[in-house]
């Protein structure tokens, strides 16, 4: 199990923390997703995660051990970068070998049995290989190595439609198949909340929020209201009302409060009114124009 456990980290002494007091786990067999707007330290944290940054408070524990500088710990993590960039003048099968001497657990029929799907050309050099190519082949290779931990920035960048159903798809088996703990952290939270189980959702440095998947979209409501005789005045304005659309006499709101919605559109003579499915996106998009505006 990753534990995450209060971890600060600046990158200058006495300068603004790029992370501050960041807390969460993620358990064997589950699927963690890391969301949040640029520069609100996703990749300063995931670089803490994996052992390439130093911490200055807290701690992060991989079964219990340190990460940064343990290189026991480190040989449990996969880590697939969003650069990828390898060494540009090895070729695919010198990278096979390479992760073969770094990591005792890698099989190379595994990663053999994944190129059978992705197809990369093992005798071309990395450095000719576009984006998606490299993402694959990491991907290959840290699928390989068997993690317990398999971390993951923008997996699915430079991906076509088919690859990245592949790629998740393989995901999903190997924390069914091996129990590994994910860690996925992705612009594409369309993608994430087909398979996600937890979130934590990031701005400025800090935790925004964070839980259950549906904990996390109950953050923000969605609610589809009809108004026959029109909408009635100040309705509008009301500060739980974060944004709306409307054809015709049917609203569509998103709602952010305690406050009972649907007791409050009944009450300003609604029609109709019912609570609708809201998606990771639109909490994520609203969540952050509010904080913006605010």
């Amino acid at each position: 199990m990753l534990e995450v456990k209060h971890v600060t980290k600046s990158y200058i002494k006495g300068g603004t923390p790029a992370i501050e007091d960041i807390s969460f786990q993620v358990e064997p067999g589950k699927i963690h997703g890391l969301i949040g707007p640029n520069g609100s330290g996703k990749t300063t944290l995931i670089k803490c995660i994996t052992g390439i940054l130093s911490i200055d408070e807290g701690e992060i524990l991989l079964d219990g051990e340190k990460i940064y500088d343990n290189p026991k710990a480190k040989e449990k993590i996969g880590y697939v970068a969003d650069n990828c960039n390898f060494f540009l003048n090895y070729k695919g099968k010198d990278m096979i070998k390479f992760y073969q001497g770094m990591y005792g657990k890698f099989e190379e029929e595994e990663f053999h049995k994944l190129n059978e799907m992705f197809k990369i050309p093992l005798t071309r050099r990395v450095g000719h290989l576009s984006k998606g190519q490299k993402m694959r082949l990491s991907f290959m290779l840290n699928m390989a190595m068997k993690p317990e931990l398999l971390v993951m920035d923008e997996p699915t960048s430079g991906l076509d439609a088919m690859a990245k159903a592949d790629l998740l798809e393989q995901v999903v088996a190997k924390v069914d198949y091996d129990e590994t703990a994910v860690i996925i952290s992705t612009h594409h939270l369309y993608e994430l909340e087909k398979i996600c189980d937890t979130v934590t959702m990031m701005n400025i440095g800090g935790i925004q929020y964070q839980g259950e998947l549906d904990e996390v979209k109950d953050n923000i409501r969605k609610y589809q209201v009809v108004f026959k005789g029109g909408i009635p005045e100040g309705v509008l304005g009301n500060e739980n009302i974060v944004n709306y659309s409307n054809i015709g006499s049917v609203y569509t709101f998103l709602w952010q409060g305690s406050e009972d919605a649907i007791s409050y559109f009944t009450e300003k003579g609604a029609d109709l009114a019912e609570q609708t499915e809201i998606s990771l996106e639109e909490v994520f998009i609203y969540s952050n124009r509010r904080r913006r505006e605010g």
